[in-house]
């Protein structure tokens, strides 16, 4: 109030002083005076329009601040993530990552061998295969033991895919009920986290899943030239119908 006063002051007297006679005797205008208010109070919106300018950069700048605080710890949590431990969930070990394709006997991956039995049953053989001849039959379990590996992975990926799009739903509706721009950064790092894990698995899943198909055709190749090679060997009606389920 003071400094508006002191500038309304000052107009006054400039006003004044500027229509002061030669002979030194102030002269009054009316009109100048109006003037000189008139432009005063649009000094005074002008003055005000700046304050409150001047407070809304300096909230956006706190605001500001605190996004690139919240953006360094979302950095930091993306960078905890246990890619290890989604491994193991998925495959057991980087060793089943990892196996050769004509590896003497293919492991199961978490869950698979739940599936193994059934899978030669459902292919019209016995568990342990003895209906298939000797020279062929390590092969055979092999490919059943892929199969069953597959189905575990497709499952447990179906599973969590499922998971992973509730939890985004979720997500949406937690940042539309957001209070501040830190609820929301908060969500907004859970959120990144969440996709690099289920873009991980995703790559990881798609890339084993590619390898098992390659090690399927191979064993299933050197089965049929096992096949040519030895068909004298081995009973011909035998051996056809042990590869009518590959």
């Amino acid at each position: 109030m003071k400094v508006k006063k002191g500038l309304l002051a000052i107009v006054v007297a400039t006003a004044i002083a500027s229509n002061t006679a030669n002979a030194g005797w102030p002269v009054f205008d009316a009109s100048n005076l109006m003037q000189a208010v008139t432009e005063f109070m649009q000094m005074q919106k002008d003055y005000q329009a700046a304050m409150e300018r001047y407070d809304m950069l300096k909230q956006q700048y706190g605001e500001l601040q605190n996004v690139k605080n919240n953006l360094t710890t979302a950095t930091a949590l993306g960078q905890i993530i246990d890619y290890s431990q989604l491994c193991l969930e998925y495959f057991g070990s980087e060793e089943n990552l990892e196996q050769d394709y004509f590896a003497e006997k293919v492991n199961f991956v978490p869950d698979a061998s739940n599936y193994y039995t059934q899978i030669c049953l459902d292919n019209g053989h016995k568990e342990n295969l003895v209906d298939i001849p000797e020279i062929i039959r390590n092969d055979s379990a092999n490919i059943y033991r892929v199969q069953s590996n597959e189905l575990a992975i497709l499952k447990k990926y179906k599973k969590d895919s499922n998971k992973y799009s509730n939890k985004i739903d979720t997500y949406y509706t937690r940042l539309k009920a957001s209070k501040n721009i830190k609820q929301t950064m908060d969500l907004l790092a859970e959120m990144q986290i969440d996709k690099q894990k289920f873009d991980y698995i995703t790559k990881l899943t798609d890339s084993y899943l590619k390898k098992e198909q390659t090690r399927k055709v191979r064993y299933k190749t050197r089965i049929e030239n096992i096949r040519r090679n030895f068909y004298f060997e081995v009973d011909a009606n035998q051996l056809k119908q042990s590869f009518h389920s590959y």
